[in-house]
């Protein structure tokens, strides 16, 4: 998934803007962490579909830490988009008025901050969630 995800970048970056290695190390560490990071997370839910329907007595370590996962695709989200903010004002025309910069940048930040928030949510939710699973299999 690594692999992908930085061929995936590469890609990305030299299509986009190929005259910058900037554009290059945003997409490369942008895609290729992402990807990575969502495979981490496609682990963690079958493992924990395969805890819940009774295949696994005790959690395993990827269950366990999925949520550092997930807190840490939510921060590798809004990384990004402050850098590659960062790169679209370093390059922006100085004839152009700075608000069409933040208008542009606004839907996109808007968009990532909520998906990050839903991550830390989701995050929280398995913290609170594992530990109740893991007493009523007690219980049983």
């Amino acid at each position: 998934m690594l692999i992908v995800g930085i061929a995936y970048g590469v890609i990305g970056a030299f299509t986009l803007h190929n005259e910058s290695t900037d554009w290059l190390l945003a997409h490369v560490l942008g895609f290729a962490g992402t990807i990575s990071l969502t495979g981490f997370l496609a682990l963690g839910l079958a493992s924990l579909l395969r805890y819940v329907l009774g295949a696994k007595q005790q959690p395993g370590w990827v269950l366990k830490h999925t949520e550092m996962g997930l807190y840490l695709l939510a921060a590798l989200r809004l990384a990004n988009c402050a850098f590659l903010f960062y790169l679209q004002a370093k390059a922006f025309p100085k004839n152009i008025p700075v608000y069409r910069l933040y208008t542009s940048f606004g839907l996109s930040f808007t968009m990532t901050v909520t998906s990050a928030l839903i991550l830390v949510a989701l995050g929280l939710v398995l913290r609170r969630a594992l530990p109740i699973l893991e007493e009523s299999r007690t219980l049983v």
